[in-house]
């Protein structure tokens, strides 16, 4: 089985065991997981990913597949440093100049100055993405195994009902195991209580 269907599969054993009367579709795990991947990559910096764009002559507005929370890095065909001044514009230092090189607008790449010198090469961004892909039986989590535990629990927050008894304990499990591996330290906060059996 796939790291996704394990999942879903402990995820809806443990849900059975909190309300045994109450059934949730496939479908309904599957988007909480979804949900999961997607609170984990946007608060937490969980997903890194990479993505190439082909310079044309006549084009400086370049639609990125890739949903990216922060650029980490830009390079360039000729190893150009780029330095990051602000969250979505990278500007480039020529002749002790600061000259914007581009900016990134609703997922666009926008080229502000001329760039016909790089026609036909590949820029490469790197950088933390949103992922928006959802898991499914043939479709698998993209964000490292060690976050399996905070999707774990922050897929039962989401599907369990508001009314159920201690419910935002799940909330917190998964905030403590994603701020564990994420590297983030807070004094409030200690290492998971080992809720689960399973060992990722």
């Amino acid at each position: 089985m796939s790291r996704a269907t394990d999942l879903y599969f402990e995820i809806e054993q443990e849900l059975k065991r909190i309300l045994p009367a109450q059934s949730f579709l496939p479908n309904q795990i599957y988007r909480a997981m979804n949900k999961a991947q997607i609170w984990l990559s946007s608060v937490h910096d969980c997903y890194t990913t990479t993505e190439k764009i082909t310079i044309l002559s006549d084009i400086t507005e370049y639609e990125l597949v890739e949903t990216f929370k922060r650029i980490q890095s830009l390079i360039s065909p000729d190893n150009i440093p780029y330095d990051f001044v602000k969250p979505h514009e990278l500007y480039v230092a020529r002749k002790n100049a600061i000259t914007t090189a581009f900016t990134i607008e609703n997922d666009t790449l926008i080229f502000a100055t001329n760039q016909n010198n790089y026609a036909g090469s590949d820029f490469t961004i790197t950088g933390f993405a949103i992922t928006t892909t959802e898991p499914s039986d043939t479709q698998e989590l993209l964000l490292p195994v060690q976050f399996d535990e905070a999707i774990f629990y922050y897929s039962l927050y989401r599907l369990l009902p508001l009314v159920t008894p201690n419910r935002s304990s799940f909330f917190i499990e998964a905030e403590k195991s994603a701020l564990h591996y994420a590297g983030k330290n807070n004094s409030k906060i200690n290492e998971p209580t080992g809720f689960l059996t399973t060992d990722w």
